[in-house]
């Protein structure tokens, strides 16, 4: 879908060091305007505990590491 690309061209994504760590895994927070138009609000990406197996140290895991 060519309107895909467009938001992609439009809106590049950029590295974040405002983040924390929930329950659900690795909360990345951005700026308004920094990734996506003012019209969505802030920009929260969330990647998943499951998902950074190898990358977050166990103690850091809410679970542990279990």
């Amino acid at each position: 879908m060519d309107s895909d690309e467009d938001f992609r061209q439009a809106w590049p994504f950029q590295e974040s060091s405002d983040f924390r760590l929930t329950r659900k895994g690795l909360v990345l927070h951005y700026d308004v305007y920094s990734i996506a138009p003012y019209v969505m609000g802030q920009p929260t990406l969330t990647l998943p505990w499951k998902d950074l197996e190898g990358v977050i140290r166990e103690e850091y895991r809410p679970d542990g590491g279990q």
